[in-house]
């Protein structure tokens, strides 16, 4: 983690119009420094120019047409802070007002924030900091003039400071407030980005809490682009020995989302009473520290780690088509790294010629009874360079069998790595084993039908790499009592938020594998959608042309209890090689812990859906066929539930018994719909008349449009609760026809 900086921000900087001594810092070993653009003397000149401009236009100098003769002074000399180094990270004036309703103070607000950014560009400072709008009822119009700056400036990255989250504060009467929203500030920032359309030069600088905040809030603020971590030194307490240290929770907070941005940590900024440098060799050595403290999964590690290593960005692949795309050598390298799944593999072996010698198939037995039995045949599908073929081998020695009473043959379609196998048949495997070049749908087989076929084809969704295609053309090569490793494999999805991987798509109809991008789900867990498994049970009994069997829908319904954007349907899948032995690339349950070969799939959205709390959202996947293609569709719906009057919802039950209402609301009975806590709903329908508090220190509640559809006021008591489903958001069916993505057969 030698990437990431830690910078300071001068108490005294900008205050005067001395230079400030910016290599007293560098010496002291900060990496970074946090320098206002200009100083308190740009700020008296400015304000004394409006006041000249406000006495010669008197009443009319908001005037439109008056306002082009506004005319702000470009910071002179003595009025900018010198910068000598590049390593700078500009602060805008925060006394400026650039979501101010008035016209002339909106104009005069833009222009001093123009001629600071102009500056900085021209002295090649990359990012400068903001200050947050000060009337959040005047939001959209403090984006519309940041958004004006982005577009003007695309070379400078514009990062918006603002609170990690809410924290409770003592009033004047000595009562301590109750944060209501821990996610407002994320609310807030999420609205200042989507109306910048995900700008590319558009990020977020944090500060660290006082006390401990919930998980789940720095779980989605990892997922944004935080330029700066800002770090009050009030944050810090002193420890036993005398030095300043930061709480266990600030701590991983810190490793938290340094390693989950590894490719592009955020500057941690030092800011308060600065007396000495305990503070700065603190954080250094807290960073040191980091790769001992890991925070990650198994897999995100490795991936994260490769990636630094190799100085790669983030990546977005596109999945396998297997039967048209040939793995190179390096592929094949890194899936051969992940000694857990092959592990995994080799345990399934082993437990299953244990029972094929349990029921008589194999073991030690006489010569002559052992050449009554036909050889156990083998059949391994998919070997690639030999891994698997490897571990078979292994299995047999570890049971002290003997290889006269096995028939090994292994099917690749890759003609590049025939050679390799070739090789490693006769240096290792003593030649035992039948090498045959061929794709499974076009193989025709007439040799003795196979006791056990093992196969490697499994994609991060499961099904998603053509498992079901390839291994279909074999089943009637098999014995009735065919064993398959894998014998069954399941797909689950769950709907998620990554505002990095929306930002990247170019086109957001096809489904991508992620590496190195933060994602997270926002429902409470994944949901199982379907399953496949061999032999297949859902094949015709006597074979047919078409794959119509491996056609798959499903409508899944997730609880959502914080609020966030929903950018696309997250895909995992889990496999059982054999009973008792498993493979998932599940992040909450991998299995193994340490499996590192799949990635998840994202099915994106075209258009981001936002959802508040405690909602409901329904995914529709299909897996579908048609012209020997196999592609998957996607759509998103999102509902809220309010509770109405049962007198009224009983009318309305009464005219239509499912009244499905054309703005997307069904009035239901709650015996009909899922039970949800009546006062949570209430208090949701009561957020719709929230207002925003205006001050920046105070709650940031982002406003809910009001519903179209009016019930009348919910009574406190009534015999029977009704309560209203209401639809929030849509989604398009998304690569529909597979127009956009398919896997050719």
């Amino acid at each position: 983690m030698s990437n990431v900086l830690v910078g300071v921000k001068p108490l005294n900087g900008g205050a005067k119009s001395d230079p400030v001594p910016g290599n007293v810092y560098y010496e002291k070993g900060y990496d970074t420094l946090v320098l206002p653009i200009t100083n308190a003397k740009y700020r008296e000149t400015c304000k004394l120019k409006f006041k000249e401009y406000k006495e010669l236009m008197g009443v009319n100098g908001d005037k439109i047409d008056n306002l082009n003769m506004l005319d702000v002074p470009y910071p002179q000399y003595f009025q900018l802070n010198p910068v000598k180094n590049n390593n700078i990270i500009g602060l805008l004036s925060s006394w400026v007002e650039l979501d101010s309703r008035d016209k002339l103070i909106n104009e005069f607000s833009s222009q001093v924030l123009r001629h600071e950014v102009s500056y900085a560009s021209f002295l090649g400072i990359q990012t400068v900091i903001i200050a947050p709008p000060r009337n959040l009822t005047n939001l959209q119009i403090f984006t519309s003039n940041l958004n004006s700056l982005i577009s003007s400036f695309p070379k400078v990255n514009f990062s918006i400071s603002l609170p990690i989250c809410e924290e409770s504060r003592w009033s004047e009467d000595g009562k301590l407030s109750t944060v209501i929203d821990p996610l407002s500030t994320w609310d807030l920032w999420n609205s200042i980005r989507s109306q910048c359309d995900y700008a590319f030069n558009l990020s977020v600088s944090l500060a660290l809490p006082k006390g401990n905040i919930p998980r789940y809030v720095i779980n989605r603020w990892v997922l944004e682009p935080i330029k700066c971590f800002l770090i009050n030194t009030s944050r810090f307490i002193t420890n036993a020995k005398g030095f300043p240290v930061l709480s266990k929770f600030n701590q991983i907070i810190i490793w938290f989302i340094i390693q989950k941005r590894a490719l592009d940590p955020p500057a941690l900024i030092l800011h308060g009473d600065l007396k000495d440098t305990s503070n700065l060799e603190y954080l250094k050595y807290l960073v040191s520290i980091s790769s001992k403290n890991s925070q990650l999964t198994v897999i995100e590690h490795f991936n994260l780690k490769s990636l630094v290593i190799s100085n790669r960005q983030e990546q977005l692949q596109t999945p396998l088509q297997p039967y048209q795309h040939d793995l190179d050598n390096l592929t094949y390298q890194i899936f051969e790294k992940d000694a857990a799944k092959y592990d995994s593999y080799e345990r399934a072996f082993i437990a299953v010629l244990k029972d094929a010698s349990k029921n008589g198939r194999l073991g030690e037995l006489q010569d002559d009874l052992r050449q009554q039995l036909p050889p156990f045949n083998i059949l391994v599908v998919g070997p690639g360079q030999g891994p698997l073929i490897s571990k078979l081998f292994m299995a047999i020695k570890s049971l002290g069998l003997d290889l006269q009473s096995f028939r090994i043959t292994a099917i690749e379609k890759n003609p590049n790595v025939i050679p390799h196998l070739a090789q490693i048949n006769y240096a290792k495997w003593s030649g035992i084993v039948t090498i045959i070049n061929e794709s499974t749908n076009s193989w025709e087989y007439r040799g003795p039908f196979f006791n056990l076929v093992i196969s490697e084809l499994l994609g991060s969704f499961g099904c998603n790499e053509l498992s079901p295609e390839c291994l279909n053309p074999l089943e009637k090569y098999c014995e009735e009592d065919c064993i398959f490793i894998p014998q069954s494999y399941s797909s689950y999805i769950a709907p998620a938020t990554s505002p990095a991987i929306y930002s990247k798509l170019s086109s957001n109809q096809a489904p991508v594998l992620p590496l190195g991008f933060p994602h997270e789900i926002i429902s409470t867990k994944y949901e199982h959608i379907w399953t496949f498994e061999h032999p297949s049970r859902t094949r015709p009994s006597v074979p047919q042309p078409g794959n119509l069997h491996n056609k798959r829908t499903s409508l899944t319904t997730f609880k959502c209890h914080h609020k966030g954007v929903i950018h696309g349907v997250l895909g995992y899948f889990t496999a059982v090689l054999y009973p008792g032995i498993h493979l998932s690339n599940m992040p909450s349950e991998p299995e193994p812990p340490t499996l590192i070969s799949w990635l998840p799939i994202f099915f994106p959205l075209e258009s981001p859906i936002y959802i508040s709390d405690d909602q409901e959202v329904s995914i529709l996947m299909k897996r579908e066929y048609r012209d020997n293609r196999v592609w998957y569709e996607w759509s998103v719906e999102c509902f809220m539930y309010l509770v109405l009057p049962s007198q009224e919802s009983q009318s309305t039950t009464q005219r239509n018994s499912y009244n499905v209402d054309p703005q997307g609301a069904t009035a239901v009975p709650r015996s009909w719909s899922h039970r949800v806590n009546i006062n949570q709903v209430t208090a949701l329908a009561a957020q719709l008349h929230l207002r925003q508090d205006s001050n920046i220190n105070s709650i940031f509640n982002s406003e809910c449009e009001k519903s179209d559809i009016q019930r009348g006021d919910i009574e406190e008591e009534q015999e029977e609760e009704y309560q209203l489903r209401v639809r929030t958001g849509v989604s398009r069916v998304h690569n529909a026809g597979g127009r956009f993505h398919s896997l050719r057969l």
